[in-house]
């Protein structure tokens, strides 16, 4: 969800998130929008994970980091 650079929307990201769960996701990849990293918006990124959290409804949601190509585990959630 969000691939390549997290760029994409909150709102877009849950509409993802509930589209690969209805397909059948056990887990969802989410990348982390990097330009709010980097702007130290961790309240925008916050949000948008509990957001996402609750569209994936128990599945397995795992943040990554997208920079310069190379995707950075982060974390894997149990949801």
């Amino acid at each position: 969800v969000g691939f390549p650079l997290g760029a994409n929307s909150t709102e877009i990201k849950v509409l993802e998130t509930k589209e690969v769960v209805q397909s059948g996701a056990d887990e969802i990849d989410f990348v982390v929008n990097i330009g709010k990293v980097k702007q130290g918006k961790f309240d925008y990124i916050k949000n948008e994970l509990k957001r996402l959290r609750k569209a994936c409804k128990g599945k397995i949601l795992k943040k990554l980091y997208e920079e310069y190509g190379k995707s950075l585990f982060i974390k894997k959630l149990m949801i």
